[in-house]
């Protein structure tokens, strides 16, 4: 009996070495950033780049009711609570694929009470009538990764945890853009509506004037109804452009996430100090715009999906589980806990074709994000991108 301790003790360190060595295998390929033809560099310099792209760009209007406004859409827009939700959410699911990776210990307790009636005709074991039943349950499990799916999980967790992080950016750069454009569309309007008035108002007294002078007979009626047409088509102008001033406000009531109502105004939109554009600017900024960095990691999630479709096709040693009595007083496994996973289960293969189809999916994705920012205000959209 003393001889076979030290070999059973040496049995089971090899199989932990054993465990351990192919715990650190993985299947799937690594991630690797597919290649983006983009320049190296554009006519701006690296340093002042980075001195137009680190600011808050909408303060540069130096219009203190616009940098509130845009302070007050990031504290009460309600899609981007949306987007931070769905970042919590996303943690959450890391957090939970993670911990599979870990030992699992479940315990529980139980307590029953059971009484039994003086008159029966049973006899009582002791003469006792009511009876106390406590139990305490303690179980424990570990899945021995050998191919790398917990860990590709959580990879791919992780990437997604990363892109919805990445989204909530895209919604807060998409949200200053329109809180800056609609104010400045709005103090627009606020232009063309004082300048309907202003004409309206002139165009009005020249058909007083022409008026009069027809009824003298000093114009032909023809001198009047032109002047009167002129004025009725200026003064019908006003409503519409008043109307257009209700929208835009509404519209950036929404942004601010408050139900439709007046808008404060600042400088005029003739006082506004516009920034100057740069024409060009590195290709290296093109990393820092949200949307791109979210297919990114969109992409690294496909891509670790890949190892876990690929792991679920190996035979798979299960974890070793139960009550951790039997598990401290078990001398050998039993055959039981090494489940062997079937090496022809159905849909096995395919689901390892399928989850490439994300990954060219999301690499097309990511290839054409640089060139469709390129396409539609390049310079703007980058300067913004901080």
């Amino acid at each position: 009996m003393s001889d076979r301790i030290p070999c059973i003790f040496g049995a089971r360190c090899g199989a932990l070495l054993l465990a351990a060595a192919l715990s650190a295998c993985m299947v799937g390929p690594d991630y690797r950033r597919p290649d983006v033809d983009v320049p190296t560099s554009w006519r701006l310099g690296t340093t002042e780049a980075n001195e137009i792209s680190n600011i808050a760009w909408w303060d540069r209007f130096q219009d203190p009711v616009l940098s509130n406004l845009v302070r007050t859409a990031l504290a009460n827009n309600k899609d981007l609570k949306v987007a931070t939700a769905n970042v919590d959410a996303a943690a959450a699911q890391y957090g939970i694929v993670r911990s599979a990776q870990f030992p699992q210990v479940d315990a529980n307790a139980s307590a029953t009470r059971q009484g039994v009636s003086q008159t029966t005709v049973i006899a009582v074991p002791g003469g006792k009538h009511v009876f106390n039943d406590y139990r305490v349950n303690l179980s424990a499990s570990f899945e021995l990764d050998l191919w790398g799916k917990l860990r590709r999980s959580t990879e791919s967790a992780q990437a997604s945890l990363l892109a919805s992080e990445q989204g909530r950016g895209t919604v807060v750069l998409t949200l200053v853009s329109n809180v800056a454009s609609g104010y400045i569309q709005l103090l627009g309007l606020d232009r063309q509506l004082e300048i309907a008035q202003y004409t309206s108002n002139t165009l009005g007294q020249s058909a007083r004037l022409q008026r009069l002078r027809f009824e003298e007979g000093a114009v032909p009626e023809s001198d009047y109804q032109q002047a009167e047409s002129q004025y009725r088509e200026a003064l019908a102008r006003v409503p519409e452009l008043e109307r257009q001033i209700a929208q835009q406000e509404n519209f950036i009531s929404v942004l601010l996430g408050r139900n439709p109502g007046p808008i404060p105004r600042g400088r005029a939109i003739d006082g506004l100090v516009f920034p100057p554009v740069p024409g060009e600017l590195p290709a290296s900024l093109l990393e820092r715009r949200p949307d791109i960095r979210e297919a990114e990691q969109n992409l690294v999630a496909a891509n670790a999906n890949i190892g876990v479709a690929r792991a679920g096709k190996r035979a798979a040693l299960g974890s070793v589980q139960g009550p951790v009595e039997d598990l401290v007083r078990r001398r050998e496994p039993a055959a039981a806990d090494l489940q062997r996973g079937p090496d022809r289960q159905p849909g096995r293969a395919s689901r390892s074709l399928a989850a490439r189809g994300p990954v060219h999916l999301r690499e097309v994705d990511y290839q054409r994000l640089p060139g469709r920012g390129e396409r539609a205000h390049r310079s703007d959209e980058i300067r913004r991108g901080t």
